[in-house]
C-alpha cells in the first residue's frame, strides 16, 4: 500500500479496506470481508460474553443518550475483542452509529481513542 492508498483509507468517506471507493457503496472488497469474518470468529468464540455485551449497548441506546465503550463496560464487565467486535456488529445492523469518539477509561489501553455511539433513530422509537 502506498502512502496515497493510506491517506485515502484514512478519510472516512472511503473504503477502510482499499480507499478505493466511497463507503457508501457497500464495499466487498478483501480487506472489509476478513474484518467481517474476524468479527464473526471473534463473536462465535463467546457467545455468552457477547450476548452481555449486546444487553449493555442495547440498554444504552435505548436511553437516547450518547455512549461509549467506556460507559458499555461499567454494565458488562467484558474485555478483549468480543466488546469491539459486538459494537461492530450493532453498528453493522444498524442499531448504533458512530458520532465521534473519547479517550478510553481502561488503564491497559493507554488512552486509546475509542468511539462514542446513539442509538439509529429507529431503535430508539422501537425501545
Amino acid at each position: 500500500m502506498t502512502n496515497l492508498d493510506a491517506y485515502f483509507t484514512s478519510l472516512p468517506d472511503r473504503c477502510p479496506g482499499c480507499g478505493f471507493h466511497l463507503k457508501r457503496q457497500q464495499c466487498a472488497c478483501a480487506a472489509i470481508a476478513a474484518g467481517a469474518s474476524a468479527m464473526t470468529s471473534a463473536i462465535a468464540a463467546s457467545p455468552d460474553e457477547a450476548a452481555r455485551v449486546e444487553a449493555a449497548i442495547r440498554q444504552l441506546a435505548a436511553t437516547g443518550r450518547p455512549f461509549s465503550a467506556n460507559d458499555a463496560r461499567e454494565i458488562h464487565g467484558v474485555k478483549g475483542g468480543v466488546v469491539g467486535a459486538t459494537f461492530g456488529a450493532l453498528k453493522s445492523a444498524g442499531v448504533i452509529r458512530c458520532i465521534g469518539g473519547e479517550a478510553s477509561t481502561d488503564r491497559g489501553t493507554h488512552g486509546k481513542t475509542v468511539a462514542r455511539w446513539v442509538a439509529v433513530e429507529s431503535e430508539v422509537r422501537a425501545a
